[in-house]
């Protein structure tokens, strides 16, 4: 990169935080920026690159060392996607999305989730992705369609939420092992089921694997540019996901719940990791 580009990247940091933008912006120059233009022409998602870019640690910045991650404040790990950006604009925006949802699952997750998925998303051996934009409400949670119902199996008792809605413009689509879905509950009181009357507090985070029954893509969004990242619309038809496995970030005591809490606390820190990787479109 030029000289006079990472002498202003690099004003007001301390040799920690410097060390850390040399290394991925290095990184990225060797290993993204000589093949950037091959894979948005051949609309290749680079898989090795990102595993590679786990390697380094740039899967899971946020999270907590115990869990494979890197454990980096939310500043530092700006400065990592702004490296990164010099390689290669989309990649580094999948990756921002991916450890976001990392993030997540380390704030709000049960300690069996964290168990299961913190190690695998720091390692890139699952990808993930943030089902929350709809066709009809963009990224306005409070505005989402997608709802789920509760049911309780009456052989054994456990709750299980039956998911239905359609997501779109979801990077990651298609390719990625864990979606981090938003969905309303619905209220069920007797025979009649109905939508709580506030718009964000029935708003529920789920998380939903690949494979699930009833959980289909559509194909690649035709795209200017960014097709490096993988897009595709998500389709819930009555997936069905187990409450004790699925659930984010619900209240002690209630059933569902606090996933609109979920999703402002992700995009708060999406929105400064995409103003870090759009410095790198200016070079």
């Amino acid at each position: 990169m030029l000289a006079s580009t990472r002498a202003l990247s690099i004003s007001g940091l301390d040799d920690d935080q410097i060390n850390i933008f040399d290394a991925a912006t290095d990184w990225s120059c060797r290993e993204m920026a000589p093949f950037s233009a091959q894979w948005d022409s051949e609309k290749t998602f680079p898989l090795e690159t990102v595993k590679r870019a786990a390697e380094m640690g740039f899967c899971s910045l946020t999270t907590p060392l115990e869990f494979g991650g890197s454990a980096l404040s939310r500043h530092d790990a700006s400065l990592v996607f702004e490296g990164l950006s010099y390689g290669d604009i989309p990649v580094a925006a999948y990756l921002t999305i991916h450890s976001m949802v990392s993030a997540v699952v380390a704030r709000h997750g049960t300690a069996e989730q964290k168990a299961k998925w913190l190690p695998r998303l720091a390692s890139a051996e699952a990808l993930s992705a943030y089902a929350l934009t709809e066709p009809s409400s963009g990224s306005d949670a409070a505005a989402m369609r997608t709802s789920a119902k509760l049911v309780r199996d009456p052989k054994d008792g456990s709750e299980w939420f039956e998911i239905s809605g359609e997501k779109s413009f979801i990077s990651g689509g298609g390719v990625a092992d864990l979606y981090l879905v938003m969905a309303k509950v619905e209220v069920n009181e007797g025979e009649f089921s109905y939508l709580s009357s506030s718009k964000t507090s029935s708003i529920t985070a789920f998380l939903v694997e690949k494979g699930t029954k009833g959980l289909s893509f559509g194909p690649p969004e035709r795209k200017m540019g960014w097709n490096a990242q993988p897009t595709t619309s998500v389709s819930l038809n009555k997936v069905r996901v187990r409450a004790r496995d699925s659930l984010l970030g619900v209240e002690s005591g209630k059933s569902s719940g606090g996933g609109f809490k979920v999703a402002m606390q992700a995009l708060d820190g999406g929105r400064v990791n995409i103003g870090a990787i759009s410095v790198g479109g200016e070079w």
